[in-house]
């Protein structure tokens, strides 16, 4: 199964065949091709745990233990161990040394903006989907599995515009394509952690009920309260949104 680890759009950008000795400042470590790859999959996340790392990170029989590699990259401050609340270890996240090396602007812009979240909760929303993936993904009937970050780009180059709260469409935690007797179905995934307003619900819920973007949307609560709650919110908008109960979708059935 090829995954998609975000490196590949920057892949112009990375050292030429001739650079790979290129070193950190203080030379202590000398970064490889593989090594920029992986620090673009952290950019692309506020985080990654070792073996969503691992998971991502292209195979190479020259380096036979992800986390020796891994422990280089953290003890020459390229890479931090991200400690949660109660002092558990939450995953990896580059520092700033890590994010000035990265070789393009977007990457850094997208390292930086992630660095500024501080809530637990968005870091256990990531750290859940992480885990999620790994386990759709070891399905032989789950393919093309993109991340938040690619499904945003991807939506914003087919609707021509990005995602605001006034444009019409819903970018979802994940999208996968799953294969049926029938035909492929592109499946989004929506995981919540805590409740929203009812106002916001309604609004998300009617921009996936009458998206084209997909055919089937999963959600993944936190809890079976929390399920019931958003099965009555969709009863409601399904029943009495006007735009929903008129669009011509099995989705909103």
């Amino acid at each position: 199964m090829t995954h998609d680890n975000g490196a590949k759009p920057f892949r112009e950008n990375w050292p030429h065949k001739d650079a790979l000795g290129r070193s950190t400042p203080g030379g202590k470590v000398v970064l490889t091709r593989r090594d920029f790859d992986a620090l673009a999959i952290v950019a692309n996340n506020r985080f990654v745990e070792a073996k969503q790392l691992a998971h991502l990170w292209p195979s190479d029989p020259k380096y036979h233990n992800h986390y020796i590699r891994l422990r280089k990259l953290i003890r020459a401050g390229i890479l931090e161990t991200l400690i949660g609340d109660a002092g558990n270890r939450l995953g990896y996240r580059l520092t700033q040394k890590g994010i000035s090396l990265l070789p393009s602007e977007i990457l850094k812009a997208k390292a930086l903006s992630h660095r500024s979240f501080s809530y637990r909760t968005s870091f256990d929303h990531d750290r859940l989907l992480q885990e999620i993936r790994l386990v759709f993904e070891q399905s032989p009937l789950v393919s093309r599995y993109m991340p938040e970050h690619e499904v945003k780009r991807v939506l914003a180059e087919r609707h021509g515009k990005k995602e605001r709260k006034d444009v019409g469409y819903k970018v979802p935690d994940s999208l996968f394509e799953l294969k049926t007797t029938h035909k492929p179905l592109r499946v989004a995934l929506e995981l919540e952690l805590t409740m929203k307003s009812e106002s916001r619900y309604w609004k998300n819920f009617r921009e996936l009920l009458t998206s084209s973007d997909f055919d089937v949307v999963i959600f993944v609560t936190a809890s079976e309260k929390m399920s019931e709650a958003l099965r009555q919110i969709i009863k409601d908008v399904t029943a009495n949104d006007r735009v929903v109960r008129d669009w011509p979708s099995p989705k909103n059935r």
